[in-house]
């Protein structure tokens, strides 16, 4: 038998590693933010992100790739400098970064995007068209599908 055959036969345990967020702030209002970690696959179950008293952030989850970690954050302020772990079946894992500070994560009230104007425009010729213009800051770009409705119709 080759060395190291016992070990084989008595399984191999693996333990997942967050290695960062991809950005440490977000809105009071929720957010998406993704994890890189190693050892979560697409079948991962019973997997969240916590901050450092075991509290969900997460209101949704999903992994659409290995190691891709897509997270909804719940609504509410974060502190500051907090902590973010995984948990994986309630047992929560350090970040495994040479920075930790690529694990911290806030949701500040300064995040929220703020509209400051609403134009609408209907524009009549072979398709009865009506353009809605929004104006504002700290809209996402990224990792977001805006949902815009206007006197309870949905914009394509």
């Amino acid at each position: 038998m080759p060395e190291g055959y016992e070990l084989l036969l008595n399984g191999l345990e693996f333990e997942p590693k967050l290695a960062g967020l991809t950005t440490n702030s977000g809105s009071v209002a929720g957010s998406r933010i993704y994890a890189s970690v190693a050892g979560i696959g697409l079948d991962a179950t019973d997997v969240t992100l916590v901050d450092g008293d075991g509290t969900e952030i997460c209101q949704a989850i999903a992994v659409y790739e290995y190691g891709e970690l897509e997270c909804d954050t719940i609504e509410g302020e974060i502190v500051e400098g907090t902590l973010i772990y995984l948990s994986v079946s309630s047992v929560a894992y350090n970040c495994s970064s040479l920075d930790e500070g690529d694990c911290y994560y806030e949701q500040v009230i300064d995040a929220m995007a703020e509209v400051t104007s609403l134009s609408v425009f209907a524009m009549f010729s072979i398709e009865d068209t009506t353009t809605l213009m929004i104006e504002g800051s700290n809209f996402p770009f990224e990792g977001y599908t805006g949902i815009v409705s206007y006197n309870n119709i949905e914009a394509d």
